[in-house]
């Protein structure tokens, strides 16, 4: 869909009014053609509100976008025999969810598969009573508590609906994080100790929607984390747009105490603008 699409449906989301019946049809088509994109590319018929229509086409634009989405367009032509430029962005991204999550399963099969069911109930066994010995750890990660180890925390994860994974070395990147009813980019950071920060991301947007959307998402960060907390930041400041740095957090609310630190904001890549939470083992420096 053209960018053109995205400024109609906004206004038919802000409710203009449409008493012309030749404009109501107009609209309503184009709506119709954004939810047979949507179907396609997802596989999820369920009629959503307008205003997540607009926030998914916002996710396709910025995947489309990546460098390395003409590579995906030539693998969907080699594997499908199908050209993407006839199908469409929405077909070829659908494909590659599709591929990533088969080949994500067949993985965890073969792996399954070369343990035992007593060599499974052992690594069980010793998970719990690793994450049991941590039980003072903060654990902001819903059962994943700072200080777990490689072992211990791709054991949790996997009971929680992470993954894929990337393995970096010191640190590990996760494309799919449940949290608060989203999924996030993750990343996840360990050292001699075991995980001693991790790292969270939202879908990236332009710069017009900084304050419609990646404002709301940092506020849905911030809560779901005061829930966990279970108490108000101990810090919070008003950001404005040139505060917004690449690679860093423009610092929304934080809570900080001695053994851990919490920070929600926002941050951007080129000018692509996103929330972001940084949780760490360590204080927040003093300001």
């Amino acid at each position: 869909m053209k960018k053109t699409l995205l400024i109609l449906l906004c206004s038919l989301s802000c409710s203009f009014a449409l008493n012309d019946t030749t404009n109501a049809g107009f609209f309503l088509k184009l709506e119709q053609e954004l939810r047979a994109d949507y179907t396609t590319c997802t596989g999820d018929s369920t009629r959503i509100p307008v205003k997540e229509l607009i926030r998914w086409k916002h996710w396709t634009d910025s995947m489309i976008a990546l460098p390395g989405f003409s590579a995906i367009e030539k693998a969907y032509k080699t594997e499908t025999g199908k050209s993407p430029v006839t199908d469409g962005p929405c077909a070829v991204l659908g494909w590659k969810w599709a591929k990533d999550s088969i080949a994500a399963i067949k993985a965890r099969e073969a792996e399954a598969k070369k343990k035992s069911d007593a060599e499974v109930r052992a690594e069980s066994l010793a998970v719990r009573t690793e994450i049991t010995s941590l039980k003072g750890r903060p654990d902001l990660l819903g059962g994943i508590p700072l200080g777990a180890s490689r072992r211990a925390f791709f054991w949790q994860a996997a009971r929680r609906g992470f993954g894929p994974f990337t393995d970096q070395g010191s640190y590990l990147i996760c494309s799919h994080v449940p949290l608060g009813g989203r999924t996030w980019l993750g990343a996840f950071y360990f050292d001699t100790l075991g995980l001693c920060r991790f790292e969270l991301e939202g879908t990236p947007y332009g710069a017009d929607s900084i304050d419609n959307i990646v404002r709301a998402d940092a506020e849905m960060l911030a809560a779901q984390f005061e829930k966990t907390i279970g108490s108000r930041p101990q810090q919070t400041n008003r950001v404005s747009r040139d505060e917004i740095k690449e690679g860093e957090i423009a610092i929304v609310k934080a809570w900080s105490q001695t053994a851990w630190s919490v920070a929600t904001g926002l941050s951007r890549h080129g000018y692509r603008y996103f929330a972001k939470v940084v949780v760490t083992n360590r204080p927040l420096p003093l300001q």
